[in-house]
């Protein structure tokens, strides 16, 4: 399941606690997939990558 369609995950929270500690560095995104086109690395590596840019940028 891509980041931004995981109901357990709340970006805006995690970015607002990161923000709340004064945290500034790197962020690592996993591979996480849609179950419809679990193969295609390059497309669910780069919807991920994009919406935690969309999130932290």
């Amino acid at each position: 399941m891509w980041l931004q369609n995981d109901s357990a995950i709340d970006m805006r929270k995690v970015r607002a606690t990161l923000d709340g500690m004064g945290w500034s560095g790197w962020l690592v995104v996993e591979r996480s997939r849609d179950a419809k086109d679990v193969h295609n690395v390059k497309s669910n590596f780069g919807a991920n990558a994009r919406y935690v840019k969309m999130i932290f940028q």
